[in-house]
């Protein structure tokens, strides 16, 4: 947060998990004062208990009331600030019951949790904070095993053949008073326990464990930073509420979690995790659903062009069957007509024809007329000539003839 802005920064590191005596405590507050003896300070930013305690009876003497932004108290009450003034910060509360909580939901068919502490400060405010969160789940089901005052090889011995699950808070200090870097004991355990290590807070995280709801430092040094930034632009420190609410997250080691058999799926909503590979799908998600949606667009324009092909292709099968109709109606229509043409050509003929007969028949009728009277009248005429003839001829047989019959009948036959 810093890192864009020009302020001068001075670190002390009191070093107090590996020295905590009162000797070291008095010796850090001379060299404090030959140091600083002639700075004020903006502000003084502290971290954790035991550097928290020590600025609360030492802040007028070393750093001339200066305004002091703190974090990584653990379990902070409001009494531990009566009295004071110009300081605000946020405490830094590791959740026990969240991660019980999440270790039951993770594993349901576990009997069996060991909670590992040191006894350092800071460990004996979460012993007192776990036992208190154990007597309230008395009647889960689970058994929780508490390892306080052990070292570390006691531990891992301890554990070795454990079936369960390990909650591991703070290991700096053994019974002996040996003192240890934050991921001694964790990587000491995942060489030879067989169980999932869960942690209280994240610098655990990515030496071994499979995550928790844990206490961060990297989120409450975000946190404050950003309040020493509005002190520094002019906001009254006194008017800045102390955050009682840690900023706690949900995190998780995929490496861990695969090797366990734990799903993405099951983990609490707004989770951050590490070593984490997202499918594919998922990974790509916003390009598959453009190329999927992409592609059902053209699907449907090709769906609507192939109907519209089929639509066209029976319209034209049903020209090609009209014109077909067509075609055939208009051969028996030209057959018909033909026919028809033929049928009047030759009723043309016999009418011609019938004309003509009856033409001729006029004619005939008009000469048989013609020459019916005269054949008529010469047919009268030669028939009376032969009657005449015949009677001529009886009566000159019987010798009756006459001679003026005779001349009569020589006159009418010229």
């Amino acid at each position: 947060i810093f890192e864009k802005e020009n302020y001068e920064i001075h670190i002390e590191y009191m070093d107090t998990k590996r020295h905590n005596s009162s000797l070291h405590y008095q010796n850090l507050v001379q060299v404090y004062k030959n140091k600083y003896h002639d700075m004020k300070f903006d502000i003084i930013l502290v971290s954790d208990d035991n550097a928290f305690n020590f600025i609360k009876f030492n802040r007028r003497s070393i750093f001339k009331n200066s305004p002091i932004v703190f974090c990584g108290v653990n379990y902070l009450k409001q009494s531990a600030t009566e009295g004071l003034t110009e300081i605000t910060g946020i405490s830094e509360e590791a959740d026990v019951l969240k991660n019980f909580e999440l270790i039951k939901k993770l594993h349901p068919n576990n009997k069996n949790v060991y909670i590992v502490i040191d006894n350092t400060t800071t460990g004996n405010i979460v012993k007192r904070r776990v036992e208190e969160v154990i007597l309230d789940m008395k009647d889960d089901g689970v058994f929780y095993h508490i390892l306080s005052g052990y070292t570390i090889e006691e531990v891992d011995e301890y554990l070795k053949n454990k079936k369960g699950v390990v909650l591991l808070t703070l290991f700096f200090n053994d019974k002996n008073d040996r003192t240890y870097e934050h991921y001694e004991l964790v990587r000491q355990l995942v060489k030879s326990v067989k169980m999932p290590l869960y942690a209280l807070w994240d610098m655990n995280f990515g030496n071994g464990v499979v995550g928790g709801y844990l206490t961060s430092g990297y989120f409450q040094g975000i946190d404050i930073a950003k309040i020493v930034k509005r002190v520094l632009d002019g906001e009254n420190i006194n008017k800045i509420k102390i955050s009682y609410e840690s900023p706690n997250k949900y995190m998780f080691d995929y490496k861990q979690m695969k090797k366990y058999g734990i799903l993405v799926k099951d983990l609490p909503k707004d989770h951050y995790i590490i070593n984490y590979k997202k499918p594919f799908f998922e990974e790509y998600r916003n390009e598959i659903l453009f190329t999927i949606g992409f592609i059902l667009l053209l699907a449907t324009v090709i769906v609507l062009l192939f109907i519209n092909i089929l639509k066209r292709k029976k319209v034209e099968r049903k020209l090609l069957e009209s014109e077909k109709n067509l075609e055939t109606k208009v051969e028996q229509r030209t057959s018909e007509l033909q026919q028809t043409i033929e049928t009047l050509e030759k009723t043309q003929k016999q009418l011609v024809h019938s004309e003509k007969m009856s033409a001729l028949g006029g004619l005939v009728a008009g000469l048989s007329h013609e020459i019916n009277t005269p054949i008529g009248l010469g047919l009268t005429g030669i028939t009376h000539f032969l009657d005449i003839t015949k009677n001529l001829q009886l009566s000159y047989r019987n010798d009756d003839l006459s001679q003026e019959e005779f001349e009569k009948y020589i006159l009418d036959s010229v």
